[in-house]
């Protein structure tokens, strides 16, 4: 090899060892392949972002739903309060009642309002129910939208990263290319000198 060659290329791999050697934290990457990874990074971001808003709707509406049961509950628990507490008089009354036809009647009332009375507690567990799944529903759908957002948090931290590396790298490159143009026009010139 040629010594003017050697002198210059050891004289570029000390000054870009120099250069390269600072700010460890931010790695230099392939470009391409780091917006690649950008741009998935965002896509993935996007998805995560929609699937929350779909959750999200699905939350309100189910605490919605929630909040209407809640209330035909609490229409509900009068109603059957009132209706057991009938149902317990009338209970009273039959058992003192002696005619026959009275008697009748008195155990048609008490019937209906045990029909009654079996309805709207079915009404109310069905409501009960009802509220018991779906804020099962809102809890998991909860934790999905604090899982997803804790995946963007990342990715965003990711992206931040990459794009800092990226710009690192095309300052490395700016810097080699000087490095190397110089080293050239350093190579030029001396084999003009040698060749005087």
């Amino acid at each position: 090899m040629n010594k003017p060659l050697t002198i210059a290329f050891v004289i570029l791999l000390i000054v870009a060892g120099l250069g390269f050697g600072q700010e460890r934290q931010i790695p230099y990457v392939d470009i391409a392949s780091a917006q690649k990874t950008i741009d998935t990074l965002k896509a993935e971001n996007q998805k995560l972002a929609d699937d929350n808003a779909k959750l999200l709707k699905e939350i309100s509406d189910l605490e919605a739903q929630n909040n209407q049961a809640q209330q035909q509950i609490n229409k509900i628990d009068p109603i059957l309060a009132s209706v057991i507490s009938k149902g317990k008089e009338l209970f009273n009354v039959n058992s003192t009642i002696v005619d026959e036809g009275m008697k009748q009647k008195a155990g048609e009332a008490i019937r209906k309002n045990n029909e009654l009375k079996t309805r709207l507690e079915q009404k109310r567990k069905e409501l009960q129910d009802q509220i018991a799944a779906n804020q099962k529903k809102i809890d998991s759908n909860r934790t999905a939208v604090f899982i997803n957002e804790s995946k963007i948090s990342k990715n965003n931290d990711t992206i931040v990263l990459l794009e800092a590396s990226i710009a690192k790298t095309k300052n490395q490159q700016e810097i080699v290319e000087k490095y190397i143009a110089n080293v050239n026009e350093f190579l030029t010139k001396t084999e003009q000198d040698i060749g005087k």
